[in-house]
């Protein structure tokens, strides 16, 4: 009866249960249901609890545990500030019934004393280390950085530090000063629909200098995962009038892109990640685009990539996207994620920027 509770446990969790499973499993010692909650919560953090007022159940310290997963998916690097922002309203505000919309939140953070910035105060010291794991200077629109100056969260250092990334950035021709790819590279995701057109773009906003194409065909035992990354001249048809007009672009020649594309999909029912691994190609005149293919991952090469061994091969891989619930067969979506930096490249003889 046990075996089948926890059985039943497993199948359900969701933004209202995955705090109190996740709570019983770590008293009785459940590994099995403490895990599928903490995986549950690396693919769902953003896209589904963060507008739930549930969130307010989950503890600091697996909301830390979560925000470092190199599994983490989020749309961009925007969706996870406002999922922290969130939950500090909510930890603030215990008794709230609903989440109230993101503009009244605003103006909460807004509209308290001004004594200093959030984070300095006495109130805000303890949720210092969940906006440390934000890659903020993934952040770019305008909009968002006026956002994040407006409420007044950040301490001024680290505002500085922000926008003398961005300055360094425009000044270099969208080059990235990184140092550690694995947890400073800018990360962007979307969900992967079977019915979705295969070929539907995703523009990614450093520059305009690259499209992502997610997985060109639904994950399935008779086709393989491969997605490609293209770089876009400043008039591309893809990108529409406003971001011609608004978003700075580089007409370098050359550009070194060091990325790389994870997909995770349910395989027999359990949720697995296939990726290419950090991999580092040129994109201009000559080469704009650069098809890359998907693997397993495991837990053996993501120790060989944190001691800097890399992967070993790039291989096609085959996996199954549907499951049995309930008797029937249903439809299930993959979670495509890249992350990437730029550099420049010395321009060849003769090469016309683009």
């Amino acid at each position: 009866v046990f075996c089948r509770c926890l059985s039943v446990m497993e199948s359900h969790i969701g933004p209202s249960t995955v705090s109190r499973f996740h709570s019983l499993a770590s008293k009785y010692r459940e590994a099995t249901l403490l895990q599928a909650c903490e995986r549950w919560l690396e693919l769902h953090l953003v896209s589904e609890l963060q507008s739930h007022v549930r969130l307010r159940e989950l503890p600091r310290e697996l909301l830390h545990k979560t925000l470092r997963s190199p599994r983490l998916f989020t749309p961009n690097e925007y969706q996870l500030f406002r999922t922290v922002l969130y939950w500090v309203f909510l930890q603030l505000n215990p008794t709230v019934p609903v989440l109230p919309s993101h503009s009244s939140i605003l103006t909460f953070f807004i509209s308290l004393p001004r004594t200093g910035v959030f984070l300095a105060q006495d109130l805000g010291q303890k949720f210092t280390s969940l906006f440390q794991c934000l890659r903020l200077h993934g952040i770019t629109e305008r909009a968002h950085l006026e956002e994040i100056q407006q409420i007044d969260v950040l301490p001024q250092s680290s505002l500085l530090l922000l926008f003398s990334r961005h300055y360094y950035a425009l000044h270099s021709g969208g080059d990235m000063p990184l140092t550690d790819f694995s947890q400073q590279a800018v990360r962007f995701g979307l969900t992967i629909e079977r019915a979705l057109d295969p070929q539907r773009l995703q523009c990614v906003s450093l520059f305009r200098a690259l499209v992502v194409v997610p997985p060109l065909t639904p994950l399935s035992p008779l086709s393989h995962g491969a997605s490609v990354l293209q770089r876009l001249r400043q008039c591309d048809p893809a990108l529409s009038l406003r971001a011609c007009e608004s978003h700075p672009y580089s007409l370098r020649a050359e550009r070194g892109v060091r990325y790389q594309i994870s997909v995770q999909g349910q395989v027999g029912g359990q949720w697995r990640e296939f990726c290419t691994g950090p991999l580092s190609k040129e994109f201009g005149v000559t080469q704009r685009s650069c098809k890359s293919q998907v693997r397993p991952h495991t837990e053996r090469e993501r120790e060989r990539e944190r001691e800097g061994g890399g992967r070993e091969t790039d291989a096609q891989i085959q996996t199954e996207t549907q499951r049995e619930r309930d008797g029937q067969r249903r439809r299930v979506p993959s979670l495509g994620g890249c992350s990437l930096s730029l550099r420049s490249l010395p321009s060849r003889a003769g090469a016309e920027p683009d």
